[in-house]
């Protein structure tokens, strides 16, 4: 009996390892099928709906540029301003060619015959309106309203027309999205009997072997207890809070760290709805917040919710913690409780928290920083667009902060930002922002605040400050501020061209004395000026960027023929407008020496310099000087002082033929400066001139302590020479004592004959003016003939 029970066992083992097997590969067969036949459907009805979502977004964005473009035209129609217009303008222009893109994008897409007719009529109806809108706009341009109602009158029906159209495109659209859903679900249905089909032939399969199964039953029990009791463990040592509940929500379970930080035990929770021993609240507001475990759809999603909430404790204490849930299912897939895990996250939360502050607050004054206020300015523009509401920007710059900075030390510098950023906030309602925007520069927003009140306040915070008496060792400062205010409303632009009108109204307040407030109005010339030397920056920084400037040269002659002194260029720098034009120095040299530009001009201009007194068409001409001019900023710029140095010094072949033009009044204010800089210059065999000489507060101490080769003697002197005495009288001393000095003279404007007779006659070396040459591009035009020197005058 013995073997063939043995036998039986063996059989057993067999007909259940191939039987399950069989269901496994059976099953697997059912999952790859079905998979693959989901995944078939899924993919076509995905192609299609991608396909179709494309043709809605090239027919909206056509119908957007419609309609953008009819605005357009209806803006030059209203629009007194030319540069407003001329901006409607280009828009009108620039839509034309992105609707062409967008039409030739949808007619290379697979077509229905409905939609084509559709777009055919749309392509009709746009080749009446083209014409018609052009004409329009044509005339609109030229200020010829003659005849434009009626031209708007036949448009305006059409471009209708147009969108009912284009909404009738996105209506089939739609219509094939629908029928499209009806096929996929039907091809769903087919497959989803299919599969059952075989799920349930795989269950009737798995029947035969049930009876082998239930003997092995007890064993696959004691397994179960076994693990049962291994998770017991491991709940207890993991880290992580856990509480399992029944299908009812009921508590049937806390590990360790889920009974801390509830505050309940084990045997008093178990039971009781997990909504009393677990209940969190909103950071912010500390409402309760949905219980993670009655989020519908979580035992369909297996959803996992990864927030932070407040958890409070049964004695009231409060954590922060992170939580996710999971439902527990059966064999069958039926859902039979859930597990909440949930983590302590205090202490991180804090960490988060410091961080957070970190990163919008400045950490002196403990008001936000420069990021923090601009996107706090970006919502209130948002809500100014959206809801019509009024607030106020200020720009706060502290005048005679640097002396306190620099007399006291950086200490007191911080302590005194400390302390008016007190007197700021302290003056300001709890909803306004206040910031400190860098250095002593701070800013403030006003909420719901008109304009008219918004200046008192402003005046308010100036004489606050100007009252505000700094004590540091014994000394006692006073200082100011200048405020820019300016107007937030619906129809502001955005965040930094906001903050950028602030800070030019700060400027202003700063321009017209300091301490004081400037607001922002509309039609204000001071403020365009100031925005368009700012537009100017901008437009100086692309050209050096990219290059964008072209170098002219006049060339400066001596006044007597036969002389041993050399030719002398001057070079002058020309920047390419954004239509190719060329703009003269005059339009924009102002805003590059008022805003930081022109030591990159100036560096610009010497590596041309450099470039050309080394190229082998002036290394092997007759000798001459090749100048330019530097600007006061770079010359009382230590470190342009010190790169110019480096640079000419590595070009020693060709640095007896440059020659530095620097101006009288930034000599004048660098004295010490300047001269050392000329004879650093002379140690490398370059030379320097004294540019503009008479123009400003001349002395011929200037001359004696500056070691300069050349002295150019003002414009302003030379033009009215004939016939003003003191300008002669005044010519005639600065050019005899720069020669007794040793230097040679140079006299700028000469544009006439006169002038150039009576320069000869008072000895003065070179002439520089039309008379002698006019700017022009470098191996362009050349000087006049030499019968315009003095040798025809002498005879």
């Amino acid at each position: 009996m013995t073997k063939p029970r043995r036998r039986w066992q063996s059989d057993s083992h067999l007909i259940i390892s191939l039987g399950f097997s069989a269901v496994i590969l059976t099953l697997l067969a059912i999952i790859i099928l079905g998979a693959v036949r989901f995944i078939s459907i899924e993919q076509a009805q995905h192609s299609g709906l991608q396909e179709r979502n494309h043709k809605v977004e090239l027919i909206s964005s056509m119908r957007e540029i419609v309609r953008k473009r009819t605005l357009s035209m209806v803006a030059i129609s209203i629009y007194q301003d030319d540069f407003a217009r001329d901006e409607e303008f280009m828009a009108f222009i620039g839509q034309a060619g992105h609707f062409v893109g967008l039409r030739d994008d949808f007619l290379a897409m697979d077509l229905s015959q409905r939609e084509r007719a559709l777009f055919d009529r749309v392509l009709g109806i746009i080749r009446i309106t083209q014409p018609l809108q052009e004409h329009i706009v044509e005339q609109l341009m030229e200020d010829n309203r003659e005849g434009i109602d009626e031209y708007m009158a036949m448009d305006l029906p059409l471009e209708k027309e147009l969108l009912t159209v284009f909404e009738k495109l996105i209506a089939e659209q739609r219509l094939q999205t629908e029928l499209a859903a009806q096929r996929a679900e039907q091809q769903y249905q087919s497959a989803y009997q299919q599969i059952t089909l075989l799920g349930i032939l795989a269950f009737l399969f798995s029947l035969a072997i049930l009876f082998h199964v239930l003997k092995r039953t007890r064993r696959i029990e004691q397994q179960l207890f076994e693990e049962k009791e291994l998770a017991e463990v491991t709940l207890q040592a993991i880290g992580d809070a856990v509480i399992a509940t029944d299908r009812y929500g009921n508590t049937s379970y806390l590990n360790p760290e889920a009974e801390r930080l509830t505050g309940w035990r084990l045997a008093e929770a178990r039971g009781r709805p997990v909504s009393e021993i677990y209940q969190t609240f909103d950071e912010r507001t500390m409402e309760p917040v949905p219980h993670p475990l009655y989020i519908e759809n979580v035992d369909a999603l297996s959803a996992s919710l990864h927030r932070f909430a407040i958890l409070r404790e049964k004695d009231g204490t409060t954590h922060v913690v992170q939580d996710n849930v999971s439902p527990i299912r059966d064999r069958d897939g039926h859902m039979v409780g859930k597990v909440l895990t949930f983590r302590d996250m205090t202490a991180a939360r804090e960490i988060e928290t410091q961080l957070l502050i970190q990163a919008n607050q400045d950490p002196l004054t403990g008001l936000l920083n420069r990021r923090a206020f601009e996107v706090a300015l970006g919502e209130y523009v948002y809500e100014a667009r959206t809801e019509s509401s009024e607030h106020v920007l200020m720009y706060l710059d502290l005048d005679q902060f640097k002396v306190v900075n620099d007399t006291c030390g950086h200490e007191a510098g911080d302590e005194l930002l400390k302390q008016v950023a007190l007197s700021i906030r302290s003056r300001l309602r709890q909803d306004d922002v206040v910031a400190r925007l860098g250095g002593d520069e701070f800013g403030v927003l006003l909420t719901g605040c008109q304009l008219d009140n918004a200046v008192q306040v402003a005046e308010l915070l100036r004489q606050a400050i100007d009252e505000l008496r700094f004590s540091w060792h014994h000394s006692i400062f006073r200082i100011g501020v200048s405020i820019g205010v300016v107007a937030v409303t619906a129809e502001s632009s955005d965040t930094a061209t906001l903050l950028s009108i602030a800070d030019s109204a700060c400027y202003m307040a700063k321009d017209k004395g300091r301490n004081q407030v400037w607001v922002n109005q509309p039609g204000d010339s001071e403020m365009s000026q100031r925005m368009s030397e700012l537009a100017w920056v901008s437009q100086i920084h692309e050209a050096l960027d990219n290059d964008d400037f072209e170098v002219h040269a006049q060339t400066v002659l001596p006044v007597i023929n036969g002389t041993d002194l050399l030719p002398y260029h001057e070079l002058l720098i020309r920047m390419y407008g954004p239509s190719g034009d060329l703009i003269p120095p005059g339009s924009f040299i102002p805003a590059a020496e008022r805003y930081g530009a022109m030591i990159r001009v100036d560096a610009w201009m010497l590596e041309q310099l450099i470039a050309l007194v080394e190229s082998p068409e002036v290394r092997d001409a007759e000798p001459a000087i090749y100048a330019i001019n530097i600007s006061g900023k770079s010359v009382s710029d230590p470190k342009f002082r010190e790169q110019a140095l480096a640079r000419i010094a590595q070009s020693r072949r060709g640095a007896h033929r440059l020659c530095l033009e620097i101006t009288e009044t930034a000599a004048i204010l660098n004295l010490q400066e300047v001269a050392c800089f000329i004879r650093e210059l002379h140690a490398l065999n370059c030379a320097c001139a004294l540019d503009d000489y008479g123009s400003g507060l001349s002395s011929f101490h200037t001359l004696k302590h500056l070691p300069v080769d050349y002295v150019k003697i003002d414009g302003s002197l030379i033009r009215d020479i004939c016939s003003d005495g003191i300008d002669l009288a005044m010519v005639e001393t600065i050019n005899r004592i720069a020669h007794e000095l040793g230097m040679t003279t140079i006299a700028e404007f000469v544009e006439t004959t006169d002038i150039m007779h009576k320069i000869a006659q008072l000895g003065v070396d070179y002439a520089q003016g039309y008379l002698i040459h006019r700017p022009a591009a470098i191996g362009g035009e050349e000087p006049r003939p030499s019968s315009h020197n003095l040798e025809l005058v002498k005879k």
